[in-house]
């Protein structure tokens, strides 16, 4: 498990910022720590077939289980980058009042020392941005992210990390810090309910894929 979380940690330290990689190090070590504790008292287990992973919605059901897939999510973490880019643009369009931005500042004041005030001199804060975004969009982001490592087999924990990794310091700590401070409401919600509602989409999805991708006698 050990050798798992710097594996992931690494593949995602490349894309982020220099200046955040000693903060996703930092975080290793106190995840890890935990990590230490949780296999003391569960046993996680690694499924292959030849050194082949096996979909984890071809197995048994399980919480701790893992499948990895590397390649998968390689290719999953690559499309987070732009997509983050495609996001911030549409933010960038929308009207005034919808976001919490402060376009005067960001008209006057550099890409790189926006973030390095926002992230380094001033940091987190409780943001005023719209319900929705707080409590609807960002946890369903946070399913994306949770869902893009559970469903390359790897269990519960582990993609909780991973969806940890990309929301806090993909999002808030890395791309949006540009445009404004990390939002400590965002670095709380969007892992944990995120991971939640990810696990319930995961376990919905075993099921139709148990039942030929049909949900009530209607086809996928």
């Amino acid at each position: 498990m050990r050798k798992t979380f710097f594996k992931m940690a690494v593949l995602f330290a490349a894309a982020v910022p220099v200046g955040l990689k000693a903060a996703v190090v930092d975080s290793c070590k106190i995840i890890l720590s935990c990590c230490d504790t949780l296999n003391s008292s569960s046993v996680a287990h690694t499924i292959s077939v030849n050194n082949k992973p096996q979909s984890p919605y071809v197995l048994p059901y399980s919480f701790c289980g893992n499948s990895y897939d590397w390649h998968r999510l390689n290719v999953n973490t690559a499309i987070f980058t732009p997509a983050f880019v495609g996001t911030l643009l549409v933010l960038e369009c929308l009207p005034e009042g919808a976001i919490a931005w402060n376009r005067a500042e960001l008209q006057d004041v550099p890409l790189f020392k926006r973030w390095r005030q926002h992230v380094i001199e001033q940091g987190p804060e409780w943001d005023h941005d719209k319900f929705y975004f707080n409590y609807i969009l960002h946890p369903y982001a946070g399913t994306a992210y949770f869902m893009a490592a559970r469903s390359c087999g790897f269990n519960f924990w582990k993609s909780a990390f991973y969806c940890s990794l990309i929301s806090n310091i993909g999002w808030e700590y890395g791309i949006e810090a540009s445009m404004e401070r990390p939002s400590i409401q965002d670095l709380l919600i969007t892992p944990i309910v995120g991971s939640c509602i990810g696990e319930s989409f995961f376990r919905t999805k075993r099921k139709l894929v148990s039942n030929s991708y049909r949900l009530f006698n209607s086809s996928f």
